[in-house]
C-alpha cells in the first residue's frame, strides 16, 4: 500500500504526494478545473502527467468510488488519495484513472 507523504486539503487547491510500492512518487492536484495526477521525476526520468480530468469527470469518478451516498464528509482529495495509495505503480494509476474517465 502506498504512503501519503504530503497532504494539504485546505483552501482552493488541495494537494497530496504519495509514495507508491514500486518507488514511484505521484502528486494529486485539485482545483476548480479538475484533477492532475503527475509522476515526479526520478533519476533521469522526467516528471510526467499520468491523468488530467475536468471537474465533472472527477466528480463522477469520486461519486462512483463512494457509492453516491457518502456517510461522512469526505472530500475529493480524501477519495482520490485513498484510491491512489492502493495502486502499486504510476502506470497503474494512469491506467485506473484513464479507464474510469472513459466510463463517463
Amino acid at each position: 500500500m502506498g504512503t501519503v507523504l504530503t497532504y494539504r486539503n485546505d483552501g482552493d487547491k488541495p494537494f497530496c504526494e504519495i509514495a507508491l510500492d514500486d518507488g514511484d512518487r505521484v502528486q494529486l492536484h485539485l482545483d476548480a478545473a479538475g484533477l492532475v495526477i503527475e509522476r515526479q521525476a526520478l533519476d533521469k526520468r522526467p516528471a510526467e502527467v499520468l491523468f488530467k480530468g475536468d471537474a465533472d469527470t472527477v466528480t463522477d469518478i469520486c461519486m462512483a468510488l463512494i457509492g453516491q451516498t457518502p456517510a461522512t464528509r469526505k472530500t475529493a482529495l480524501d477519495v482520490l488519495s485513498s484510491v491512489v495509495t492502493q495502486l502499486p505503480s504510476a502506470e497503474d494509476v494512469r491506467a485506473a484513472f484513464t479507464a474510469a474517465a472513459r466510463a463517463f
